[in-house]
């Protein structure tokens, strides 16, 4: 079952949160992935940062994460706000995802729920409905929209998945850079790589030269399976996140599981021994 999980796990999980957050004071707010916090410092107000990747990388798996994980995190000010803002697919399709990826629930199917689910079902939806989550789906993404959404809304911190289908695209990303100094936001954008990458390791000169120009922080992912279906299963489950572009640290590398059933991403060293 997949909401069994043993002591010994917990433990190690909760420790390592606690031991993690004492030993990173200048983390104003975590990705949820400690190998991208230790070089970034985690999400700040003030830096646009660009996802890349490759179809089906992991990108929106990604971008949800930090959603989830920012949504559960706490200051003395209460919950943090947050809005995801989709060019392609609708707020539904989005919540599901949401769900999905952290309570571990699979919604891809036309199934019924096995009554021995209702509750847990009942209660993610609930839960998911606490958090300060706003969604929108903006197919056609303009940066005047852009600025409506977060005059109309509390929040500083927006996900954009993804930034390759707004209007005009390179004056949008312009206006973007600079409206996450001028309103101290923290924006996080997914976008596809060049074709040129083909199958090999993403680099900074795959992705849109405006985009790797005007982000502070740029991170790349690799994913086996999206270009050898063939590889092992082990292989299929990793994602390699590759630190291209960091204004406040060095580049590196983080090792994720993917657990594609859900669309859930998870630090290598949480589950894997």
């Amino acid at each position: 079952m997949e909401d069994v999980v043993p002591l010994s796990e917990l433990v190690n999980r909760v420790f390592g949160k606690i031991y993690y957050r004492e030993n990173h004071p200048l983390i104003e707010y975590s990705t949820g992935v400690y190998e991208i916090d230790h070089n970034t410092l985690g999400l700040k107000e003030g830096e646009f940062w660009i996802i890349g990747g490759r179809p089906g990388a992991g990108k929106t798996s990604l971008l949800l994460h930090m959603v989830n994980s920012l949504s559960t995190s706490e200051r003395l000010s209460g919950k943090i706000p947050s809005i995801i803002i989709s060019t392609k697919e609708s707020e539904e399709k989005i919540l599901e995802k949401l769900v999905s990826a952290y309570y571990q629930i699979n919604l891809n199917d036309n199934n019924d729920v096995p009554k021995r689910e209702i509750e847990r079902y009942i209660s993610a939806f609930y839960n998911i409905s606490e958090s300060l989550i706003t969604l929108t789906y903006q197919p056609k993404l303009s940066i005047d929209k852009f600025n409506e959404i977060v005059e109309e809304n509390d929040a500083k911190y927006i996900f954009i998945d993804d930034i390759d289908y707004v209007e005009p695209k390179k004056r949008f990303i312009k206006r973007i850079a600079d409206l996450t100094i001028e309103k101290k936001l923290s924006v996080v954008a997914a976008s596809g790589l060049s074709s040129r990458v083909g199958s090999n390791i993403p680099r900074i000169y795959n992705l849109n030269n405006s985009l790797a120009d005007s982000a502070k922080k740029v991170l790349l992912l690799y994913r086996e399976v999206a270009n050898y279906p063939e590889s092992f299963e082990i292989e299929k489950n990793m994602i390699e996140v590759f630190i291209a572009k960091n204004n406040s640290g060095s580049l590196g590398k983080a090792l994720l599981l993917f657990k594609p059933e859900f669309g859930r991403i998870e630090n290598k060293t949480q589950t894997l021994k």
